[in-house]
Protein backbone atom coordinates (compact mmCIF):
# COMPACT_ATOMS: atom_id res chain seq x y z
CA UNK A 1 0.00 0.00 0.00
CA UNK A 2 1.48 3.53 -0.99
CA UNK A 3 -1.40 5.57 -0.92
CA UNK A 4 -3.96 6.59 2.39
CA UNK A 5 -7.02 8.71 1.68
CA UNK A 6 -7.16 10.80 5.38
CA UNK A 7 -10.68 12.35 6.11
CA UNK A 8 -11.93 15.07 8.26
CA UNK A 9 -15.40 15.36 9.02
CA UNK A 10 -16.98 18.70 9.70
CA UNK A 11 -18.03 19.71 13.08
CA UNK A 12 -21.23 17.67 14.14
CA UNK A 13 -20.70 14.54 11.87
CA UNK A 14 -20.65 11.21 13.23
CA UNK A 15 -17.01 10.42 12.77
CA UNK A 16 -13.86 12.88 13.94
CA UNK A 17 -10.81 11.59 11.17
CA UNK A 18 -10.94 8.32 9.40
CA UNK A 19 -8.41 6.78 7.27
CA UNK A 20 -8.90 4.41 4.30
CA UNK A 21 -5.92 2.85 2.43
CA UNK A 22 -5.63 3.25 -1.09
CA UNK A 23 -5.04 0.57 -3.87
CA UNK A 24 -3.68 3.07 -6.14
CA UNK A 25 0.49 2.61 -7.97
CA UNK A 26 0.37 6.29 -8.86
CA UNK A 27 -0.90 9.56 -7.79
CA UNK A 28 -3.83 10.44 -10.48
CA UNK A 29 -5.01 6.49 -9.72
CA UNK A 30 -4.87 8.04 -6.19
CA UNK A 31 -7.42 11.08 -7.26
CA UNK A 32 -9.77 8.91 -9.02
CA UNK A 33 -9.40 5.88 -6.33
CA UNK A 34 -10.20 8.66 -3.67
CA UNK A 35 -13.17 10.85 -5.47
CA UNK A 36 -14.90 7.05 -5.54
CA UNK A 37 -14.40 6.16 -2.14
CA UNK A 38 -15.99 9.63 -0.98
CA UNK A 39 -18.83 8.97 -3.51
CA UNK A 40 -19.37 5.54 -2.50
CA UNK A 41 -19.67 6.18 1.11
CA UNK A 42 -22.57 9.06 0.39
CA UNK A 43 -20.08 11.54 2.72
CA UNK A 44 -19.07 14.03 0.66
CA UNK A 45 -21.07 16.69 2.65
CA UNK A 46 -19.58 15.42 5.68
CA UNK A 47 -16.03 15.94 4.47
CA UNK A 48 -14.29 19.49 5.57
CA UNK A 49 -10.72 18.01 4.17
CA UNK A 50 -9.52 14.91 2.65
CA UNK A 51 -5.79 14.63 1.96
CA UNK A 52 -3.97 11.65 -0.39
CA UNK A 53 -0.80 10.83 1.88
CA UNK A 54 1.94 8.71 0.27
CA UNK A 55 4.66 6.16 2.23
CA UNK A 56 7.91 7.86 2.38
CA UNK A 57 9.51 5.08 5.15
CA UNK A 58 8.78 2.10 6.30
CA UNK A 59 10.18 -0.25 8.59
CA UNK A 60 9.53 -3.45 10.14
CA UNK A 61 9.94 -4.49 14.38
CA UNK A 62 10.24 -8.44 14.03
CA UNK A 63 10.87 -8.87 17.82
CA UNK A 64 7.59 -7.01 18.64
CA UNK A 65 6.13 -7.85 15.59
CA UNK A 66 5.00 -4.17 14.37
CA UNK A 67 5.41 -3.12 11.00
CA UNK A 68 5.89 0.68 10.87
CA UNK A 69 5.33 3.06 7.78
CA UNK A 70 5.39 6.79 7.83
CA UNK A 71 3.29 8.79 5.46
CA UNK A 72 3.09 12.38 4.20
CA UNK A 73 -0.08 14.58 3.15
CA UNK A 74 0.79 15.40 -0.66
CA UNK A 75 -2.56 16.16 -1.93
CA UNK A 76 -5.33 18.20 -0.10
CA UNK A 77 -9.29 19.12 -1.14
CA UNK A 78 -11.76 21.08 0.07
CA UNK A 79 -13.23 22.19 -3.04
CA UNK A 80 -10.80 20.79 -5.58
CA UNK A 81 -7.39 18.41 -5.33
CA UNK A 82 -4.43 20.87 -5.07
CA UNK A 83 -0.85 19.95 -3.89
CA UNK A 84 -0.91 20.13 -0.08
CA UNK A 85 1.86 23.09 0.31
CA UNK A 86 2.07 25.68 2.44
CA UNK A 87 1.96 27.94 -0.81
CA UNK A 88 -1.57 26.59 -0.95
CA UNK A 89 -2.58 27.64 2.90
CA UNK A 90 -2.00 24.36 3.47
CA UNK A 91 -0.45 22.59 6.76
CA UNK A 92 2.10 20.05 6.73
CA UNK A 93 0.81 16.34 7.85
CA UNK A 94 2.78 13.38 8.74
CA UNK A 95 1.39 10.24 10.44
CA UNK A 96 3.17 7.15 11.34
CA UNK A 97 0.87 3.53 10.44
CA UNK A 98 2.18 1.12 13.23
CA UNK A 99 0.69 -2.48 12.25
CA UNK A 100 0.44 -5.08 14.88
CA UNK A 101 1.50 -8.67 13.25
CA UNK A 102 0.99 -10.75 16.81
CA UNK A 103 -0.10 -10.84 20.29
CA UNK A 104 -3.23 -9.95 21.73
CA UNK A 105 -3.39 -6.21 19.07
CA UNK A 106 -2.86 -8.13 15.83
CA UNK A 107 -4.46 -6.63 12.90
CA UNK A 108 -4.38 -3.52 14.72
CA UNK A 109 -4.04 -0.26 12.63
CA UNK A 110 -2.78 2.87 14.63
CA UNK A 111 -1.74 6.30 13.29
CA UNK A 112 -0.46 9.03 15.32
CA UNK A 113 1.31 12.52 14.33
CA UNK A 114 4.92 12.88 13.55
Amino acid sequence: MKYVLYIDYCAGAKKDIEYRDLRAKNIEEAIEEAEKEILKAGIFGEIYLARIMKRYNSRTHKELGIKEEDFEAIMCKRTIWRRNIPENGENEQRVRRSEHKKGICKGLHCYTAI
